[in-house]
């Protein structure tokens, strides 16, 4: 299989005979276009995956197209002799080179030897010697259809060859002719279909490259458009792709509600959507208040009360969800349940209890409920005949260590197919303690099902054994290492499985029922239910570990150490500190049929994400799982963590918040489906569609403390929350044409054509697009007495030609204005373009808003390279009939070819500045014409411009930035400063930077690199302010092209001197690879701690992919900026590096505090702080 640069694919045929000797070749074009490759592999039979660094990588399907011909058995009969005539055909050409006898013998074959001697030739043919998978019938009917196909076009080559050959003149060298006829007729044979189709089963989407991103208003709605904010608000609009992959994405950094409906219910402090009515949606909305519960019935239209007295509306309502296939109602209060069905009160349960219920899990077919005091009441509804019974299941002569207090608990229904229980190693004593206490669990349950049983170890050998006669004799191994081999050699064989084998079907898996508990000695229990047999324990689940694991599974030192968990026999004592108490447990099956179990905790005011994995610890009657942490990180808290007077208290237990539930799982909210929502001060989402968590916020209103799904013929399959500041109740849905499974909220729009600018016109909230199409052409350009002419010439293969247009796009409903496209010259392209801010006198603010365009034209070798400077206005008009978007038009203002290649404009106090060649000229615009004003000689092309009142900045080809400067009092526009390094890699481009009245530049170059300088004329090494200071660098490993300056986010709870911060500003970037980032400036304070954080983490822990954090981020300094440039390095914190401290366990966030010389939650503090700053609305 073949793909071109075009995304054209082809499939290479090999026709070979009996002595694997290729005698001919078939190319023929599968249907379709697919992306441009940059790496094509074969995953398994049939399956190809092909990668792209300019699309979406695609998993191909390669598979035959069904053809409606049938073949009878004659034409397999004629089909076979054909085949053996040509067969010996060719053998005796072979044979008679070597001067041996030839016997030839043709004999019919009975319609089953026949059979099998068609497939055999086709498995030497089209299969190489160590690939012989199973062919079945039907495969074998389409590979007979092909091969008599490849068979005629054989023959009718012959017969030509033959007649050729008679017609030839005696004397000729006959091979010479035999080749060029053959040549000649192989030409005029018309290619076939290729017989096979290929199909796209998944795609990986890739928004890279990123060329160019633009700031815009945001796509919010109205509801959150009336108050006034102090922090900024924006879409980026980024240029994506390449080709007809071309496209125009719309990111946005937070999630952002599309509200339905907005009221106010007083005390509300937590809502619930249960029961199902006939179309799948809600049918009740408990609102838990104080002392109370209302309870409203969801119509159609709006929410009314419901008049029936069905539910306890007396007490608060703790927890409520659905049972026995969503046929019941339960809903959990502090004293008790109540299981509503058919609108109809089932049954009512009192506990009798002194302590209240704070927590409840309802999983069909259970009800747990932990009181206050720590105690566990267990639940189980079924129905006995035509009535439903809740019957009470035993738990406390069942837990283990039953003196300790349970801190939470969460039901959890497994259909992962992951939860296998362990099996013994051979030759090895049982394991003590919990497993041989419990072991009759793998009689309770099987260990795995029939299909997944291991073949016994006798059929466990290497192929290779086969051929000698005798084994050589081993000596015995011990248990454990016969384990280790047995599991790498099953590990093995596993690669070996057909892709199919990967994906199991949910409906072959059995569900399971485990009960999730945490105690106060932070230790995670999983029992089974409903024998509520103990399966797994794990110990300190305070120190956050990487990897939860079964405490009697054996370990070494090298696993502990990357495990990251203190495993030392510890006491058990009652009574931990309140910073050690797992407040919630929530156990969510996330991605593909739910077949990824993640495990939340709520630690320390912190949520962290565990992933259960398969691995066997051979500890009989234990899980064979383990928990190993995501690298997600939320902090729900409103405050700090520190204060003055040390450790700020546990906002989760603070008060009489206990109940009150942070952590909100979810069946489907619009397109996403098995998530998870985060409340509190930070809320947060959790998605896992493809095969990656992704994590976004939601800021855009607040902190919110309460939340549920809810699903009406109003708002299908939306969500319901509570803001904690306004006290409003907001039911929303999430937007369907943005794809929240990727690192940004983004909103695709194929454009089928190269994107090179995209441009937002603010004054009509339009934006202005530069594309390119390949166009053939048989036209060139030669010079005829000074002047350009155009001549054509004909060609067997025209060479394809970008042809550049420029267009408006319209946010209404987001497509290209109509008749709004204008193309240019057939030979010129768009190397800028910008909107500009020129002086006019027919505004009040003495400021108009045009769009100035930079073209160059290539006429060959002979021609002189000639630009223009265009200048178009963006007006309206009377829009078509049935188009209202077309009521904007591009204006031709100004159009004048420049002597040179315009390479980049932009404004600069109502003036332009264009970068011509070497020069940057600064215009006037009146009358409708541009007028030179002065120039300015740089080195060698400036191709990047970009302005701050009047100073601005031109980036060179080959020498780095320089700062320029208009003086309009003197006309002059003069050379500030400039970066003297020569032996640099080229630039790209270049921004200001901004912190209060201090300012600086950040340059990127083609090496991945970020450059940051500042302008000190004071400083002896400047030279006056000849030079610009560098003054730090990073090492990014990708390139940047676009920046964007903003505001932080500085209206967080848990940010310092919100008013300070806010004069900080920040860029944002965008890399050709498809990522992003921020740049911000931090205070001397912060940046040394930061220094010293990153050095402590590169020096006590692993590097990732064993590449060095401090080697890695450095760059090639020149030996011009001598001494000072040594160190520069130091200015610049990897906020990659220092988030990683968030994920540590405790016991190493301890020890590097302790190098580093603070606190951890001081270091905490200032990670979430820079976090809640660079994360935009």
């Amino acid at each position: 299989m073949l793909v071109n640069g075009n995304g054209q694919a082809f499939l290479v045929m090999l026709t070979a005979d009996l002595n694997h000797a290729v005698h001919d070749i078939h190319i023929k074009q599968i249907s379709g276009e697919f992306a441009i490759p940059r790496t094509l592999t074969v995953a398994w039979d049939g399956y190809v995956f092909l990668g792209s660094r300019l699309f979406d990588s695609m998993l191909l399907y390669v598979a035959k197209k069904t053809t409606e011909e049938s073949f009878n058995t004659s034409n397999a009969e004629q089909l076979d002799d054909e085949l053996d005539d040509e067969l010996e055909d060719e053998d005796a050409f072979l044979y008679e080179s070597l001067s041996l006898p030839i016997k030839r013998t043709k004999r019919k074959l009975p319609e089953a030897e026949q059979s099998s001697a068609t497939n055999d030739f086709i498995k030497k043919s089209k299969l190489s010697n160590h690939e012989k998978p199973k062919v079945k019938t039907e495969e074998v009917k389409k590979e007979d259809v092909e091969l008599e196909a490849f068979e005629r076009d054989e023959t009718d080559l012959e017969e030509g060859d033959d007649s050729v050959q008679k017609s030839e003149e005696v004397g000729d060298d006959q091979e010479a002719d035999e080749e060029d006829e053959d040549v000649v007729i192989r030409e005029k044979v018309p290619l076939d279909e290729a017989p096979f189709q290929a199909l796209i089963v998944d795609t990986l989407p890739n928004i890279g490259p990123i060329k160019v991103t633009q700031p815009a208003l945001p796509d919010l709605h109205p509801s959150f458009q009336q108050k006034r904010r102090m922090d900024p608000v924006f879409d980026t609009i980024g240029a994506c792709g390449h080709g007809k992959a071309g496209s125009i994405n719309f990111f946005q950094r937070s999630v952002r509600p599309t509200s339905v409906i907005t009221c106010s219910i007083d005390g509300a402090l937590q809502v619930f959507t249960v029961g199902r009515q006939e179309d799948g949606s809600h049918m009740y909305l408990l609102v838990a208040k104080d002392t109370s519960t209302g309870v409203l019935e969801i119509t159609t239209g709006e929410l009314m009360d419901c008049t029936l007295p069905i539910f306890n509306t007396n007490e608060t309502t703790i927890a409520a969800g659905d049972l026995l296939d969503e046929a019941v109602v339960a809903q959990v209060t502090p004293s008790g349940f109540t299981l509503v069905a058919h609108s109809d009160t089932v049954q009512i349960v009192n506990l009798n209890i002194n302590f209240p219920v704070v927590s409840a899990s309802i999983v069909d077919r259970y009800i747990a409920m932990l009181t206050q005091n720590g105690r566990l009441f267990l639940y189980e509804v079924k129905l006995n005949g035509g009535s439903i019974e809740a019957k009470f299941i035993e738990t406390k002569r069942f837990l283990h260590k039953e003196d300790l207090s349970i801190t939470a608990l969460c039901i959890y229904r497994d259909i992962s197919g992951l939860t296998h229980f362990c099996k013994p190693s051979s030759g090895e004593p049982q394991s003590s303690g919990i497993a041989a206490n419990y072991s009759s669990v793998e009689s309770a349950e099987p260990c795995s099902s029939p299909e997944h049983e291991e073949p016994p170890a006798e059929v466990d050998e290497d192929d290779f054994d086969f051929l000698y006669a005798t084994k050589p004799e081993e000596p015995v191994p011990d248990a454990s290492a016969q384990a280790a081999a047995k599991n790498k050699k099953h590990a093995f064989k596993d690669e070996n499985l057909p892709l199919g084998a990967f994906v199991r079907n949910p409906d072959s898996i059995e569900p399971k029922h485990f009960l999730f508990v945490t105690t106060e000695t932070s230790s995670l229990q999983i029992y089974l239910l409903p024998s509520l047999e103990i399966v797994f324990n794990s110990q300190k689940l305070s120190n956050q570990p990487n990897v939860l694991k079964h405490k009697n599974s054996k370990r070494d030192a090298y696993e502990d150490a990357v495990i990251g968990n203190d495993y030392a026999e510890m006491k058990e004592t009652q009574g931990g500190r309140p910073e050690d108490l797992v407040v919630e447990l929530v156990v969510t099956g996330m991605g593909y049929n739910q077949g990824r179990p993640v495990l939340s905790l709520l630690i320390d005011d912190t949520v962290l994400l565990y992933e259960m994995f398969a691995h066997d610890d051979n500890v009989e009657g234990s899980l064979a799982i383990r928990f190993r942490k995501l690298p997600n990180i939320v902090v729900p808290r409103m405050s700090k963590f520190s204060n003055s007077d040390g450790k700020s208290p546990v906002e989760a237990i603070k008060g009489q918040d206990r109940y009150r539930t942070r952590l909100f799982p979810f069946e489907r909210v619009g397109n996403m489906t098995y998530g998870l929502f985060v409340g509190g001060g930070f809320p947060t989402w959790f998605f896992m569609q493809r095969g990656d968590i992704r994590q976004h916020s939601m800021t855009i209103d607040g902190p919110v403390h309460a939340f549920s799904a809810f699903n009406s013929p109003v708002c299908p399959h939306g969500y319901i929350y509570l803001n904690q500041k306004t006290n409003l109740t907001r039911i929303c849905c999430l937007s369907d044409s943005y794809d929240y499974d990727m690192s940004y909220p983004v909103r695709r729009i194929p454009m089928g054509e190269s994107i090179h600018r995209v441009q937002y016109v603010l004054q009509n909230d339009l934006l202005a697009i530069v594309g390119s199409k390949k166009k053939t052409t048989n036209k060139y350009c030669v010079l005829l007495n000074d002047e350009k002419v155009i001549e054509t010439v004909k060609r067997e293969i025209y060479p394809e030609i970008e042809s550049f247009s420029i267009k408006l796009f319209s946010f209404e409903d987001y497509k290209v204005v109509p008749s709004s496209e204008i193309e240019f010259e057939e030979f010129e392209a768009v190397t800028a373009c910008e909107e500009v801010l020129l002086s006019s006198e027919s505004t009040l603010t003495g400021l108009k808003n045009y769009i100035a365009v930079g073209t160059s034209g290539s006429y060959g070798e002979e021609v002189v390279v000639r630009g223009r400077v265009v200048l178009y206005e963006v007006i309206e008009v009377v829009p078509e009939p049935g188009f209202p978007t077309s009521k904007n038009k591009l204006k031709l203002i100004f159009d004048k070819e420049q002597k040179g290649s315009v390479s980049s404009v932009c404004s600069c106090n109502g003036y332009l500045l264009t970068g011509i060649g070497a020069k940057v000229f600064i215009w006037q615009f009146r009358d409708n014409a541009l007028h030179g004003i002065s120039f300015l000689d740089l080195s060698y092309c400036v191709h990047h411009l970009t302005s701050f009142r009047s100073l601005a900045l031109a980036v060179d080809t080959n020498r780095s930035v320089s700062l320029i400067r208009y003086q309009e009092q003197y006309k002059a526009l003069s050379l500030a400063s400039r970066d003297h390094r020569t032996d640099i890699p080229s630039p790209l481009s270049a921004e200001f930077l901004f912190d209060h009245k201090r300012s600086g530049i950040v340059m990127s170059d083609e090496s991945g690199a970020l450059s940051f300088f500042t302008y000190s004329p004071h400083l002896i090494e400047s030279h006056g302010g000849e030079k610009l200071i560098l003054n730090g660098y990073i090492q990014l490993g990708t390139r940047v092209n676009s920046f964007i300056r903003a505001k932080p986010r500085s209206n967080d709870p848990m940010v310092d001197r919100q008013k300070e911060q806010s004069k900080i500003m920040k860029l944002d970037f965008a890399t050709l690879d498809g990522s992003f980032g921020v740049v911000k400036p931090i205070s001397e304070k912060l940046g040394r701690r930061l220094y010293y954080l990153q050095s402590e983490i590169i020096t006590k822990l692993g590097s990732l992919a064993g590449l060095n954090g401090r080697t890695a981020r450095s760059i090639t300094v020149s030996k011009l900026q001598g001494n000072v440039a040594a160190t520069v390095g130091n200015n610049v914190a990897d906020g990659r590096i220092c988030m990683e401290f968030l994920l540590l366990s405790q016991t190493e966030r301890n020890e590097i505090a302790r190098g580093v010389g603070c606190s951890k939650y001081n270091i905490m503090d200032d990670l979430i702080e820079l976090q809640r700053l660079i994360t935009q609305h």
